[in-house]
């Protein structure tokens, strides 16, 4: 049985991580950013925010194991605030486990962080990337997490199709990779419990066959048993009137940075780490069938 710290338990992603390594045996300790969050299967969680003052983040390693770092903040949007909170603050976090002497780092990033991405997003994903690597830990990129219509990436876009007529942004012929919540919290234990296997690398996980947004929703209106007329939009208008209401003060559900995120290159899936992995990735079609 392994000492786990889980940050970001409260999340789509901690959620279901500290559920499936608390079935497994593992002792867990959740961290969650509000008190105001939804309660974790650990009733033992404590409330550590990124911005939380590292000398009082430090010694909650004592005895720690593994580390799987799940937070991330969304809320902050300029290049200067995401560079602040989300990657010094988790770079920091990475740092003060490896003092302790945690010997199993794991970073759940983002399939938007790749060499070359143009988003905030995806660039400050892959720096704290290569700060885990140098520190000998892991990082693991999964796709569009489905499996909580009510959460993430993944329920933006099934509200969407409550509406009658929906955009797509250049048509939605984009490729996405998904990944059921519970399959990548089963591959994150996996990869907890044969560590020496998996350290020091960046995999991409997620059910190995893309599908485009435009499929996706298609998918999901089935799901729901609705139907709704698809408008495509140019990304190149959009992306200018967001930038042109987010200098001006505007707080945007829908940011340009999303947009660029979405522009970017389609996901690549290596089939033979998702053959190690050994973990049945079931397909969205599967999951909504279920």
């Amino acid at each position: 049985m392994a000492v786990c710290v889980v940050s970001g338990a409260s999340g789509l992603v901690g959620r279901e991580v500290v559920a499936q390594l608390i079935r497994s045996g593992h002792d867990v300790r959740a961290w969650r950013s509000s008190a105001s969050s939804a309660a974790s299967p650990n009733d033992q969680y404590q409330q550590v925010r990124l911005a939380t003052p590292i000398a009082v983040v430090e010694p909650l390693f004592a005895g720690v194991d593994a580390f799987v770092h799940c937070a991330w903040d969304l809320q902050v949007s300029s290049w200067d605030e995401i560079e602040r909170v989300n990657v010094d603050g988790s770079i920091a976090w990475f740092e003060a486990a490896a003092r302790a002497g945690v010997k199993r780092l794991i970073f759940v990033s983002s399939v938007s962080a790749y060499t070359g991405c143009r988003s905030m997003y995806g660039r400050s994903k892959l720096a704290v990337e290569e700060a885990v690597t140098r520190l000998g830990g892991m990082n693991v990129r999964p796709g569009i997490v489905h499996g909580d219509p009510t959460a993430g990436v993944y329920g933006r876009l099934w509200q969407s199709t409550s509406a009658s007529v929906i955009p797509l942004i250049d048509g939605g012929h984009q490729g996405m990779l998904t990944v059921h919540r519970e399959d990548l919290a089963f591959a994150i234990n996996r990869i907890l419990d044969d560590y020496t296997q998996w350290k020091g690398r960046t995999i991409v996980i997620g059910h190995p066959e893309l599908i485009t947004l435009r499929a996706m929703l298609e998918r999901m209106l089935e799901a729901r048993g609705r139907s709704a007329r698809f408008v495509t939009v140019p990304s190149r208008p959009v992306l200018l009137a967001l930038r042109f209401f987010e200098r001006a003060g505007a707080r945007l559900s829908f940011r340009s940075d999303s947009l660029v995120t979405l522009r970017g290159e389609e996901p690549r899936v290596d089939r033979g780490v998702l053959q190690e992995l050994e973990v049945p990735f079931r397909s969205l079609d599967d999951a909504l069938k279920s």
